[in-house]
């Protein structure tokens, strides 16, 4: 699958990440992350040291490097994905892995939103889109988040203008995901500050039902979700009716069941 880079770390995971059994506080401030993760995430943080190159001690993702984004916005949008804020960090990833299952989190996502004030026929994507960034010139990493317990959103470093940080990510499959974890990488800034340093060389159409369809499967490669736009057509922007868009996402056992973004404990699913 041509640009389609997979995560460095192939391992499947199956304990929670953050099932931490201490408070938020304490994370943050000693960089604790749960013990089964530990290692994987420190071989991924030393894999920076090679993918890195580094200039009068200033670090660099390589030109040619390519990011990743996903959205169920197009064209391309920064910051914000529901709503339009350029004041906002843009999240990339270094793999596909984790952006292609981060448009089924965001399809899920809608069924959460109170649309009691809009138009639900014109709500409800049919599809998401992955799209493809190549640097077209070295790029600076101002910051290395090392734990998982670090977010982005809550680090001031990364909250600046003009910076880069790089951290190790999770991708979840969805919102009521099973407990199946990736080991995965993302970069985020500002995309106005450096989008002169990237240049959008694909787009590719992403079907959320397939990944629904298969989150429960540990060896279903997320990439067989997609197909490469080369030229567009409206269908693509296609929205479902409310009540398909519950048929598909939100039926189990052919009752609708609500949930939050609360998160709770679930029972490992047999595989």
């Amino acid at each position: 699958m041509d640009r389609l880079d997979l995560s460095y770390d192939r391992n499947m995971y199956t304990s929670n990440p953050y099932d931490y059994g201490v408070s938020g506080f304490f994370r943050d401030l000693f960089g604790y992350d749960h013990p089964d993760w530990v290692e994987p995430i420190k071989q991924t943080v030393s894999y920076y040291d090679s993918l890195l190159i580094e200039k009068n001690g200033e670090f660099y993702l390589p030109k040619g490097t390519i990011l990743y984004h996903g959205s169920l916005n197009y064209p391309f949008r920064e910051g914000l994905q529901f709503f339009s804020n350029p004041n906002k960090i843009t999240f990339f990833g270094l793999d596909a892995t984790i952006s292609i299952w981060y448009i089924l989190e965001l399809i899920e996502i809608l069924g959460r939103i109170d649309s009691s004030n809009i138009d639900v026929d014109d709500f409800f994507n049919r599809y998401g889109y992955l799209y493809l960034f190549e640097l077209t010139e070295d790029l600076p990493v101002h910051k290395i988040l090392k734990y998982l317990s670090q977010n982005p959103k809550e680090q001031r470093v990364c909250l600046r203008r003009n910076t880069i940080c790089l951290h190790p990510q999770v991708n979840f499959r969805g919102i009521d995901r099973p407990d199946l974890y990736e080991l995965s990488s993302e970069v985020t800034f500002y995309y106005s500050d450096f989008k002169d340093s990237l240049q959008l060389v694909d787009t590719y159409l992403v079907d959320p039902l397939l990944l629904f369809q298969n989150k429960n499967n540990p060896s279903y490669d997320p990439r067989e979700s997609v197909v490469k736009i080369n030229n567009y057509e409206p269908e693509y922007t296609q929205k479902l009716p409310k009540k398909q868009y519950i048929d598909y996402y939100m039926k189990k056992g052919g009752k609708k069941k609500k949930r939050t973004l609360k998160k709770r404990k679930r029972k490992k699913k047999k595989q």
